[in-house]
């Protein structure tokens, strides 16, 4: 008995589909040949997957199963068209191929395009989500851009109205300083005792929540009265036009405290900011 013969018997033997006499050749054949025997070795690991019932699942079992594994890769094509590639060969041909040396590089090249779609499948997870860091980053450059050039604007129009005050006959500029926690933030109020009508800039005071402001309270003998309100931008600046009941010189003073949004006659909170007024 030669190999050939071999290759022929190798699949009846596995069925017991040979006599005594051609099981005991074959055998005695393998025992001395080593190329039979490896020959051998394979058909039989092929051939247990044969060995239980073959079924095909329903394919609404098969659409759950690739669904599951598509909803979790960013880039779902890849699988897709990798498991649509991968050749079907059938019959006894394919099991001994995929076992045998060319069956080997066969499995090897399999193992690296599996191995090259996980990693490309990664790095798009990593590319989208870098992307996504990236859109989220430009957002809040542009918002932040926004409230700059908002700042600036305001920024300048109160500039203009400095220095048409500033031109105005009996100009005062008075300074407002922090009390207690608010020690940094400053004030500058500026009017014309001739005129009914004030600047008041601040800096460094802390956004407050919608339902409160920032209350001005011109100052008598100690009474205080209402002179207006403002909000500052996320940059601590705020500023707001003052319309007093009666001229500046009447008062001696100015302060600032934190209001319910809805207004109040006297003053509920604390001095922020005060001074005096000349």
């Amino acid at each position: 008995m030669d190999c050939s013969d071999v290759e022929e018997l190798v699949v009846p033997y596995l069925r017991g589909a040979l006599n005594n006499d051609e099981a005991a050749t074959l055998e005695r054949h393998i025992a001395v040949c080593r190329n039979c025997s490896r020959a051998m070795a394979e058909e039989m690991v092929a051939d247990l997957a044969h060995a239980v019932p073959q079924k095909n699942p329903p394919q609404s079992v098969k659409d759950r199963l690739f669904g599951r594994v598509d909803s979790h890769s960013p880039a779902r094509s890849t699988w897709s068209n990798l498991r649509n590639r991968i050749p079907k060969y059938p019959g006894r041909f394919t099991r001994r191929a995929a076992l045998g040396w060319g069956g080997g590089a066969t499995v090897a090249l399999a193992v690296v395009l599996l191995a090259t779609g996980v990693w490309f499948n990664n790095r798009l997870g990593d590319i989208s989500r870098n992307a996504e860091q990236l859109s989220d980053e430009l957002a809040l450059a542009r918002e932040r851009e926004s409230e700059v050039m908002s700042a600036v604007e305001g920024h300048r129009e109160a500039t203009y109205e400095l220095i048409r005050m500033s031109s105005t006959p009996g100009a005062s500029v008075n300074t407002l300083l922090g009390t207690g926690p608010w020690s940094t933030a400053r004030g500058v109020v500026m009017f014309s005792y001739t005129s009914n009508r004030g600047l008041l800039l601040v800096t460094d005071l802390p956004a407050l929540p919608s339902d409160r402001i920032y209350r001005v309270w011109l100052i008598k003998d100690g009474v205080k009265y209402n002179a207006g309100w403002f909000t500052v931008d996320p940059l601590g600046y705020g500023q707001t036009i003052i319309i007093p009941l009666a001229p500046f010189g009447q008062f001696d003073g100015m302060s600032i405290t934190i209001e319910p949004s809805g207004g109040s006659d006297i003053p509920t909170g604390v001095n922020i900011l005060e001074g005096d007024l000349y």
